[in-house]
């Protein structure tokens, strides 16, 4: 579904208004001080009215059909407000990943819940503690052919807001298929599913995933990992995408503070050393909406050769949004640390961001190498 330029400023309005309304440093205090019992996937009913969850799932399934270009829209304005939904790791990252896993019944299904908002379905498929790549194979859970099922056995870690999934896709080395690893759809309420849940330090939840379970075998593929690479690049993308909506957020903090703080009889934003440290936060944030839509674009057009744009991406926003933070709180000054201050939950945003999906070094070594370096 191609959109115009028109139409994709009237989605950003939509995004902006609710989340306005739903979102914000404040919710992010409620939700550490006082978690509903729903979770965070409280909010996935109405994401899933206004379309946004099935964005990505094709029309036949009662989704949009829409691309990447549309989807940063939605992710830049949550990560504006600071949100905690299962956007980028359900509605991006585990559509991506079931929609191109071919048409088993178990994950049409699944789409076709996730468009309604009446599933949220996480990928699992880090064993350590860094952030797993597409093409390196699990080694900590196996799947086995028992019968007419499989059994799937092992533990994944760090595993995005598991404690609010209703579904599991979990990678499992199998012996069915040499070099290849399996996709494998887990009831998340099944009795050998455990969790060991927490949260990480910018308050989304996160969890590790002791397995021990059998699933008819219409719930495995045997080689996710055509569909997990695509799944982590478009990951890639709209965590950019959310980075430099937070990063324009913080850069509307700092400005706001700089003409509201009077000193020596004036705003602070008067001096001249402070506009141009301004100037050139403003710079930053302007080249990530701009770097962002880039790789948008390019991995519409084309995912296999959208590579350099998707790893620049990364690249440029981790850094500056992380610098933008940084810069925001020290203009800020002692109360830009305190907690009832915005600015500093950006701060912890940006941290999280840089090692959720790769490190900044893993980005800049992937853009090497789809460099031809």
């Amino acid at each position: 579904m191609a959109t115009t330029t028109e139409e994709r400023l009237e989605l950003a309005t939509a995004a902006r208004r609710l989340c306005r309304e739903r979102f914000g440093a404040a919710a992010v205090r409620r939700l550490r001080d006082d978690p509903p019992p729903a979770g965070e996937a409280e909010t996935w009913p109405e994401l899933a009215g206004l379309g946004w969850t099935g964005l990505l799932v094709d029309p036949s399934l009662g989704g949009s059909g829409a691309g990447m270009a549309e989807v940063v829209v939605v992710l830049a304005e949550l990560g504006r407000v600071l949100a905690v939904t299962p956007m980028l790791a359900s509605a991006v990252v585990a559509v991506t990943a079931l929609s191109a896993a071919g048409a088993p019944e178990p994950f049409r299904a699944r789409l076709e819940e996730l468009a309604r908002g009446e599933s949220v379905v996480v990928v699992a498929h880090t064993e350590g503690d860094e952030f797993q790549p597409a093409e390196q194979a699990p080694t900590a859970v196996t799947a086995t052919r028992v019968d007419d099922a499989w059994r799937v056995v092992g533990t994944k870690r760090w595993v995005p807001f598991a404690p609010a999934a209703t579904h599991l896709l979990v990678t499992a080395t199998t012996n069915a298929n040499e070099g290849a690893f399996a996709g494998v759809l887990v009831d998340a309420a099944d009795r050998g599913v455990g969790l060991v849940a927490g949260r990480s330090l910018d308050g989304h939840p996160i969890a590790h995933v002791d397995l021990d379970v059998v699933v008819p075998i219409e719930h495995v593929v045997e080689d996710i990992r055509p569909g997990l690479d695509l799944a982590h690049q478009r990951g890639f993308v709209a965590l950019a995408a959310t980075m430099a909506g937070g990063q324009r957020r913080a850069l509307e903090l700092t400005t706001t503070h700089l003409r509201e703080r009077i000193q020596f009889g004036v705003p602070i934003g008067a001096f001249q050393a402070l506009q141009h440290r301004a100037a050139d936060l403003h710079c930053e944030v302007e080249r990530s909406d701009a770097i962002v839509a880039r790789a948008a674009r390019s991995i519409d057009q084309d995912a296999t050769k959208a590579r350099r744009a998707v790893h620049a991406a990364m690249v440029t926003v981790a850094r500056s949004y992380l610098r933008t933070a940084e810069e925001g709180i020290q203009l800020h000054g002692g109360i830009g640390m305190t907690d009832e201050a915005e600015i500093g939950f950006h701060l912890k945003a940006a941290r999280v961001a840089q090692l959720t999906l790769g490190d900044p070094s893993h980005h800049r070594d992937r853009f090497a190498t789809a460099s031809g370096y």
